[in-house]
């Protein structure tokens, strides 16, 4: 190893720095000042971007805005052409309610006499009939007995008969109708033909009724609808 290998450099090499502090000073001015240009056009790229994003998410918004508004004007529109539709269908619904209502308590006279006039045993005969039925706007007749069923109608008989034993077998079949509710009968008075003459007051109940629209009768016949026999007294139903 050489002895200059052994020197000691104390301090490192000498230098004189010959420029004033003013300059050097200047130095560091523009180096902060550089800095600071650049943060400043930094923070103002982030800001144009941050504005042109927020502009175009406003502009999408607004396109989808004007998008759902037209959709809204267009159903609004295609849902008054269908108003009268609409209209059509409730007064329709309306009228297939009435009608229901209307025709709940209604009875089919002529074949219900038909039924009652097949009641008649031997050679009786039915020489007068009149009908008292509720409408559908009237309240059912309440009946003296509670658990008796509401009276829908009645219809009252003059029957003649041979014997009062034929009396008691009408009276018997009379009870087999479809609706009876009860019924009551006058005295039996004999006349100059020896033939006994009755007036039977026939009470019919709400089974009476035909519910012809109604889905449990659907399967009936709507034939002779709105028949009645008001108005048949003094007829002559002979079996």
């Amino acid at each position: 190893m050489s002895a200059k290998d052994n020197v000691v450099t104390v301090g490192g090499e000498p230098r004189i720095d010959f420029l004033p502090p003013e300059i050097r000073q200047k130095k560091q001015t523009r180096r902060t000042i550089r800095g600071l240009v650049m943060l400043v056009i930094v923070v103002i790229a982030v800001c144009v971007a941050g504005y042109a994003a927020t502009t175009t998410l406003a502009i999408a918004s607004q396109v989808n805005l004007d998008i759902e508004r037209d959709r809204t004007t267009e159903l609004l529109r295609q849902q008054s052409e269908y108003s009268e539709a609409r209209s059509v269908s409730a007064t329709v619904e309306a009228a297939k309610d009435a009608r229901l209502v209307a025709s709940a308590p209604e009875v089919l006279w002529v074949p219900y006499l038909a039924a009652v006039v097949q009641t008649l045993p031997g050679d009786g005969v039915i020489t007068n009939v009149s009908i008292d039925s509720v409408t559908a706007i009237e309240a059912p007749p309440v009946p003296k007995e509670g658990v008796e069923a509401p009276r829908t109608g009645t219809i009252v008989l003059t029957g003649n008969f041979a014997s009062l034993s034929d009396i008691a077998a009408w009276l018997e079949n009379v009870e087999s109708l479809r609706g009876f509710a009860g019924y009551t009968i006058s005295q039996a008075q004999l006349d100059e033909a020896a033939r006994y003459t009755i007036e039977l007051s026939l009470h019919l109940d709400e089974g009476a009724s035909e519910l012809l629209y109604f889905e449990s009768s659907a399967g009936e016949g709507e034939s002779g609808e709105g028949e009645s026999a008001d108005g048949e007294s003094g007829e002559e139903v002979q079996q």
